[in-house]
C-alpha cells in the first residue's frame, strides 16, 4: 500500500522534530507499505464489490508488522497517573 498524503493533526511542542517521532513515523510508514490485499498478494488490489475491502484485514496486516517487526505493544491500556486524583 502507498501513502499518498500525510496530515499533522496535532503538533505541539518539539516532539514532531524529535528522533523518537522520526523513528515512530518511519516504522508506521514501513508497516503501511508492506500491506497486501488480499492477504498473501504481492501488492494491494481494491475489490470493487460491496464489503470487498474490509478495514479489519488491512488494519491487522499493519498491526502484525508493527508488533512482529518493530516490537510494538498493540492497543494496550495507558495509565497516566499513578494515584487517584485528589
Amino acid at each position: 500500500m502507498k501513502i499518498v498524503q500525510e496530515f499533522s493533526l496535532i503538533s505541539v511542542g518539539g516532539f514532531e522534530a524529535s528522533n523518537d517521532w522520526l523513528n515512530i513515523r518511519s516504522e508506521i510508514r514501513q508497516a503501511i507499505s508492506l500491506i497486501a490485499h488480499p492477504p498473501g498478494a504481492s501488492g494491494f488490489t481494491i475489490n470493487p464489490t460491496r464489503h470487498g475491502n474490509g478495514v479489519k484485514p488491512i488494519k491487522e496486516a499493519c498491526m502484525v508488522t508493527l508488533s512482529e517487526r518493530f516490537g510494538w505493544e498493540l492497543e494496550t491500556a495507558v495509565h497516566y497517573a499513578t494515584r487517584s486524583p485528589g
